[in-house]
C-alpha cells in the first residue's frame, strides 16, 4: 500500500552531485539533520573519470562502486526513481507509488542520454570509430578506436548545449595524444576538434 514519508532534506539523484551534497550537509549542517537520497540504481559510476578511461590511462572498474557504499552514514537511501514533482505540496511521487514529503529539495538527476535524437547514432556507437565518453557501455571503445585509427581520422566533437564538455574534450585530447604515441603509433598523430559552438 502506497504511503508518504517525510525528510527534512530530500535529494533526488544519487550520482556524484547528490552524494556530494549529502556528505557536505552531514559534515557542515546541523547535527542529526534528516536527509534522504532517492536513487534507483545499485551501481554508481564516477562519470568525470570516463575521459581518462577513454584516453587509455584509467580502468573503467575503478569508476564503479555500489551506491550503498557511497551513501554517507546517517543518510537514508530510497531505492526508487522520482516519478513526479509536486512543489506546491513539497512532495515527490516515486516510481514505487509511494511519496516523500520534504522541507528542502535538492535535484541532482544529471543528464539523460538519448542516442535516438541523432538518426543512426545508437546503431553506430561502439563500431567503425563512433565513440562516446558519456556511457560506461561505450567509453572503453573510445581508447580502442583512438589507438587503431589513422591520424587523419581522429576528430572530437563538442555539443553546443554542454559547455562543460569543452574541458572534458581537451583533457581527453591532451592525455590521449602521448598515450597513443607511446603505444606504438607509427605515424605522427594530429588531433582536431569539431564544434558547433560559435566563437
Amino acid at each position: 500500500m502506497a504511503g508518504t514519508t517525510h525528510h527534512k532534506v530530500l535529494i533526488v539523484g544519487g550520482g556524484t552531485a547528490g552524494i556530494t551534497v549529502a556528505a557536505s550537509l552531514k559534515r557542515h549542517g546541523p547535527g542529526g539533520i534528516d536527509i534522504a537520497i532517492v536513487e534507483p540504481s545499485d551501481t554508481h559510476y564516477y562519470q568525470p573519470a570516463f575521459t581518462l578511461v577513454g584516453a587509455g590511462v584509467y580502468d573503467l572498474a575503478r569508476t564503479r562502486r555500489t551506491t550503498e557504499s557511497l551513501v554517507p552514514s546517517g543518510v537514508k537511501r530510497i531505492k526508487a526513481a522520482a516519478h513526479k514533482f509536486d512543489p506546491a505540496n513539497n512532495k515527490v511521487e516515486l516510481s514505487t507509488g509511494d511519496a516523500v514529503a520534504y522541507d528542502y529539495l535538492v535535484v541532482c538527476t544529471g543528464v539523460k542520454l538519448d542516442w535516438a535524437k541523432i538518426d543512426g547514432l545508437a546503431e553506430a556507437l561502439g563500431r567503425e570509430g563512433v565513440c562516446s565518453n558519456y556511457s560506461p557501455d561505450h567509453v572503453r571503445y573510445t581508447w580502442s578506436a583512438s589507438r587503431h585509427s589513422s591520424p587523419e581520422a581522429r576528430r572530437y566533437s563538442l555539443s553546443r548545449r554542454c559547455p562543460s564538455s569543452v574541458r572534458a574534450r581537451r583533457r581527453r585530447s591532451f592525455i590521449s595524444l602521448p598515450t597513443i604515441c607511446s603505444a606504438g603509433a607509427s605515424e605522427p598523430t594530429s588531433i582536431s576538434s569539431i564544434s558547433s559552438m560559435r566563437r
